[in-house]
């Protein structure tokens, strides 16, 4: 919970006039929502670190055609938040399955729902984190090899011209995870990934990747904490879908009562838990929805037996935590 001084402080921001600052989020630099080349890029990207990965760690196709299977399966035959077979993640081959398979279009994805939100119709909330604000903290939460980060900073392009330092931690249950996110991370700096490389370009971009299971947070790190109580930004991209139904609640009551008021929580996933976010209505204030849409991702390569996914479908929520000063009683 946070602190008097911080939620006073917090209070007095949310009170400034944001047509006072709003040339400095505006920008005739911004995305092209209907320039798909920027998803073609993606794609390529990931094939690419599917590539060298599989050299630099020798994994064989046969082996990695086995866990693509795997994944599939369990994928297809989700039932109240659980996979048939528990999916381990700290075998590098099931997390390259995943990149072929799934890392495109997720963060194409995320791209797509966060250009609406930046670019096209920002709620009030994000215009004044962007306007405000020199250094953005974001946290991606069970983000695996960082898909999020991906389409999130890709979005923020055109938008980030205020800023002067990121943050962006990625949070996830496998450890397995963080060979793959560093990778991500070194090519991202190299510029090999269109409009995000330029935003590792332009500002001073500080990245890391914390192992920690949301479920228990007395088992997270001070680091976690410390980062989670500061972040501006907190995503949720295709997480609580894949939790077991009765930690859906357990989970997003964890994170929503470490963030800081005035933090957004941006939930891009499908089907929308609603009785979870309605049991947290004492904390958050919904400034931005959309229901459950279809998005297409237009490009496609077919290897080891399967070809990437080319649609997901999402609910979208954007909600800011209340400036309270004391613990509401919902539970």
């Amino acid at each position: 919970m946070a602190s008097l001084e911080e939620s006073l402080i917090a209070s007095a921001i949310e009170s400034l006039n944001i047509e006072d600052y709003w040339p400095t989020f505006d920008s005739r630099q911004g995305i092209n929502e209907d320039d798909d080349s920027e998803y073609s890029v993606i794609l390529y990207f990931y094939e690419e670190l599917l590539n060298h990965m599989m050299r630099r760690h020798s994994i064989p196709e046969d082996v990695l055609k086995q866990s693509i299977k795997h994944l599939v399966y369990n994928y297809s035959h989700v039932a109240n938040g659980k996979t048939p077979e528990d999916l381990d993640y700290n075998y590098f081959s099931n997390c390259l399955g995943y990149l072929h398979r799934y890392a495109a279009c997720h963060t194409a994805l995320v791209l797509s729902v966060m250009i609406r939100i930046f670019h096209k119709y920002p709620p009030l909330p994000v215009r004044r984190i962007l306007a405000l604000k020199d250094q953005l903290n974001i946290m991606c939460m069970g983000s695996g090899p960082g898909n999020d980060l991906v389409g999130l900073l890709s979005a923020l392009y055109g938008k980030h011209f205020g800023l002067l330092d990121l943050d962006v931690t990625v949070v996830d249950k496998m450890y397995g995870w963080g060979l793959l996110f560093e990778e991500t991370v070194r090519r991202l700096r190299l510029g090999e990934c269109g409009n995000v490389s330029c935003i590792f370009k332009d500002l001073n971009v500080t990245t890391t990747f914390l192992q920690g299971d949301l479920k228990f947070p007395s088992t997270w790190t001070k680091e976690l904490k410390g980062k989670l109580a500061n972040a501006d930004i907190v995503l949720m991209a295709k997480v609580l879908s894949v939790v077991p139904n009765a930690d859906k609640l357990c989970i997003l009551k964890n994170i929503v009562q470490s963030m800081k008021p005035g933090a957004l929580l941006i939930f891009i996933d499908c089907p929308y838990p609603t009785a979870e976010f309605a049991a947290l209505r004492g904390y958050l204030d919904i400034v931005y929805e959309a229901n459950k849409e279809k998005f297409n991702f237009n490009f496609q390569v077919e290897r080891f037996g399967y070809p990437n996914i080319t649609a997901s479908q999402a609910v979208v929520r954007v909600c800011v935590k209340k400036f309270i000063l004391a613990e509401v009683q919902t539970f």
